[in-house]
């Protein structure tokens, strides 16, 4: 993403790798709501993009912050509680497989599905990993994108590495069927944003001012809301806001978008399983029980 842009509501709905990604959505938002008074998360230093054509370079809008003329990070907003249910105890079955015809950026086509204990048939919880690598450190930075060092041209995609929580999981006899959402990665990064409202109407909002942006040799950045001036900003967080969207937000919280959802229907017969999953196209999965 190069140049600049100019808002409109949905400005920059790209589409994700793995299908369209939800805008943020709307919420009554309050007549007191995060920026009306113009304090806005502090994002670090505005993008070094030259001079004006007068030749003196515009005020850094971050100063009237520091200087008491609007709040930052310490403005008295903090996020809200997460309501994320604990961890399964993983002691269930464990599936190691592949996807065929198929590799993740690794180059690995690996799955596994580690369940938790249920016995029978019925529901079933655990987590989906997929590929192979570390899982990125917990989101605690809301200013950078996640996971750290996504950068610009930044898409949803799968994380390998990552423990997908099952959204969705049965049994029935010898059928399998699971489903992750990929939004599950974003879920605590969109919880730290601060719900920013894309216009007057207090109906719609997100993790950045709807004021256009882009990005230029010194790196990305939005406008002002107020001066038009581009403010630095980290292109993660940019691509994530307002390329990928992975945040839906209201009034008083941010989420994590969901509707990316990775199905997995399989057939077990005996510490064996084969059965499909959709990866942008259809492909067939075989698993092994493990010990």
């Amino acid at each position: 993403m190069m140049g600049t842009w100019k808002p409109t509501l949905f400005a920059l709905a790209f589409a994700v790798s793995l299908g369209a990604c939800s805008s943020s959505h709307g919420g009554d938002g309050p007549d007191d709501s995060p920026g009306d008074d113009g304090s806005r998360l502090d994002l670090g230093p505005r993008a070094d993009l030259g001079p004006l054509p007068d030749g003196s370079r515009p005020d850094d809008p971050f100063d009237r912050i520091r200087d008491g003329g609007g709040a930052s990070t310490d403005s008295g907003w903090t996020p809200p509680p997460g309501d994320m249910a604990p961890a399964g105890d993983r002691a269930g079955n464990t599936w190691d497989g592949y996807v065929e015809s198929y590799s993740f950026p690794s180059g690995s086509d690996r799955v596994r599905i580690i369940f938790d204990s249920a016995t029978g048939d019925g529901p079933r919880t655990g987590v989906v990993i997929f590929g192979e690598g570390s899982p990125p450190p917990p989101a605690t930075d809301p200013t950078i994108g996640y996971p750290a060092g996504a950068g610009e041209g930044y898409r949803q995609e799968i994380w390998e590495g990552y423990e997908y929580s099952i959204v969705e999981g049965s049994v029935s006899g010898a059928r399998v069927q699971v489903a992750v959402d990929l939004g599950h990665l974003y879920e605590d990064w969109c919880r730290l944003q601060m719900p920013i409202p894309q216009d007057d109407s207090g109906m719609w909002w997100g993790c950045l001012p709807n004021t256009g942006g882009g990005s230029g040799p010194s790196g990305c950045f939005y406008n002002d809301p107020d001066t038009d001036e581009p403010i630095g900003v980290d292109c993660g967080k940019f691509e994530l806001c307002f390329g990928a969207r992975v945040c839906e937000c209201d009034a008083t919280r941010c989420e994590a978008s969901t509707g990316q959802r990775i199905e997995f229907d399989f057939r077990v017969d005996g510490d064996d399983a084969a059965g499909s999953v959709q990866l942008r196209d259809l492909h067939n999965v075989y698993f092994t029980r493990s010990p």
